[in-house]
């Protein structure tokens, strides 16, 4: 486990830059976001230490069981957050993941998310069409999503249901995910489609600050 004076220090090298009346206004956010998070998330089955939840209260519908790791950012500043699970589904999340603002994740049946995941605004995550295709009234046959460590979804872009995200792999901006997306692999477009590979060797994972940079998107 990452040790919290570990935490504060990386934040200061990284904020070296900035007056000391902008460390001291962070350092205020940064602690009031924290402090309220367990009562914001009171309706979640299992908060980690750290999370916060900045913007207001994100929407929460929890019917099935729903857990978010350490060091979570849960940002609803222009457009809440939607955190939904049905019964007998599962909604995992793993630390340090960053969720921005209009972020919608919905689980009927199981959607788990790797560590240090980024999540642009607006972006979707199913694992349900929700709607029998021929009789409307009945619901879809779920298909578990899995995002896998360090992978960003881009704003806009939509996980379909049955998809897995590879780890370190980024989804393009505006995108369809409608089939699995290796590690390290760049996709976009709709559907999505792979434009480039990564190379894993360069892949740096910052470990003593879960999301990095503080407004990263």
């Amino acid at each position: 486990m990452i040790s919290f004076a570990r935490i504060v220090w990386s934040k200061l090298q990284r904020d070296r830059h900035l007056s000391l009346r902008q460390i001291f206004d962070k350092s205020v956010d940064y602690a009031g976001s924290t402090l309220l998070s367990p009562f914001i998330l009171r309706h979640v089955d299992h908060v980690g230490a750290r999370v916060r939840t900045m913007g207001g209260a994100p929407r929460l519908i929890n019917y099935g069981y729903m857990s978010i790791g350490d060091d979570c950012r849960i940002a609803s500043y222009i457009t809440k957050v939607e955190l939904c699970t049905s019964k007998g589904a599962e909604l995992m999340i793993g630390d340090g993941v960053n969720l921005n603002y209009g972020v919608s994740i919905g689980a009927t049946k199981s959607v788990r998310i790797g560590n240090r995941v980024r999540f642009g605004p607006y972006a979707r995550v199913i694992d349900s069409d929700f709607h029998d295709v021929y009789n409307r009234a009945l619901p879809a046959v779920p298909a578990p999503v899995v995002i896998e460590d360090d992978a960003w979804i881009g704003m806009n872009a939509v996980i379909l249901p049955g998809v897995r995200i590879g780890r370190g792999s980024i989804v393009g901006t505006g995108c369809v995910v409608t089939k699995d997306v290796p590690p390290f692999t760049v996709v976009g477009g709709v559907p999505a489609k792979v434009i480039r590979q990564l190379d894993p060797a360069k892949f740096i994972v910052d470990r003593t600050n879960a999301i990095g940079a503080e407004d990263a998107a």
